[in-house]
């Protein structure tokens, strides 16, 4: 029992629940470019996605253990002390070894876009909660990933997987920013939505307009250059439309989601919910945008992230949704 209790800490340690989705990312950039999702070479790419995930995921954890400690209590395997820094640190140096093993093994002659994803990737971790370019990090760490990706069927990258990155690169932007800050307005000493003149005052969450003309920019923006990008990929008129209602019900729950936060109680946690809502959302959106390219097989991969995390989540915390993070 000891055992498995130790397994399952690490497993909260590296945010199991969130490496699903971490995995499917990793993927696009090759199932773009060969057109199908059945190829060894995605399920290559998913496992390694996972580690790729899991190495941020620890790095981050260590990176904001002060902080935690303030603001999670005793609800971290670090912070409760079930796992020591020490063991913390050589879990993560494990992770690493092993994602760039599995990285050359895919394909070695683009390991230097694996490697620049990895300085990256740290480059945000030790940014975090510390400095504005943090989420810059973020957004090139996920633009080089799925690039990363691409390369490992072919170093000619496709048009589609260029809108692809670049979709992406905006999106965790507005997740990040517009979604993700709220959840640490009150603990966060950078935060753009604190910048932006956001605050809790007696509990209650006050939204400033700036705050929310700017992110429904950004998130206007990312959606109208799927709907450009329709032009060159999209030749079937009902997955067309289908695809505009879900950009308009995208927009739709990020307005909507807005009014109902603003001048209502604060709650961390309702905030963490929502920033998964918004990132599952764009995860379906852009797989049906796919689907005229890849085929309707491409709503699996969504379907395998929707369960990941329900499952993991059931598995770890005794319930659907993910614990403090």
């Amino acid at each position: 029992m000891r055992r498995l209790s130790l397994i399952i800490e690490y497993l909260k340690l590296c945010r199991f629940s969130s490496l699903g989705t971490i995995g499917i990312i990793t993927t696009t950039g090759a199932v773009c470019t060969i057109g199908t999702i059945f190829h060894p070479t995605v399920l290559m790419l998913f496992l390694l996605g996972l580690f790729i995930g899991a190495i941020s995921m620890v790095m981050n954890e260590l990176c904001d253990l002060e902080i935690d400690k303030m603001v999670h209590g005793q609800h971290k395997p670090l912070v409760s002390g079930d796992i020591s820094v020490k063991n913390g640190y050589m879990f993560l140096s494990i992770l690493i070894a092993i994602g760039f093993l599995l990285g050359t093994y895919i394909n070695y002659t683009n390991i230097g876009v694996l490697v620049l994803c990895f300085i990256v990737g740290t480059l945000y971790n030790l940014c975090s909660k510390k400095s504005p370019l943090a989420t810059g990090f973020l957004s090139i760490w996920l633009f080089t990933l799925i690039l990363y990706s691409a390369t490992c069927i072919s170093m000619s990258v496709p048009l589609i997987v260029w809108i692809l990155a670049i979709y992406a690169a905006i999106d965790v932007i507005l997740i990040t920013c517009a979604t993700g800050d709220l959840k640490d307005i009150q603990t966060d000493s950078i935060n753009s939505a604190k910048v932006m003149g956001c605050r809790v005052d007696n509990g209650v969450l006050h939204l400033s307009n700036k705050y929310v003309v700017i992110f429904l920019g950004i998130h206007i923006s990312e959606l109208y250059l799927l709907a450009w990008s329709t032009q060159f990929f999209i030749f079937n008129i009902y997955i067309e439309v289908l695809l505009m209602i879900l950009m308009a019900a995208y927009v739709g729950l990020h307005l909507g989601q807005t009014v109902y936060y603003n001048h209502a109680p604060y709650r961390r946690e309702r905030m963490c919910k929502y920033a998964t809502l918004m990132a599952f959302a764009s995860l379906v959106l852009v797989s049906v945008f796919l689907i005229a390219i890849i085929g309707i097989e491409i709503l699996i991969l969504p379907l395998v992230a929707i369960c990941w995390f329900l499952i993991s989540n059931r598995v770890l915390f005794k319930r659907f949704s993910r614990g403090n993070w």
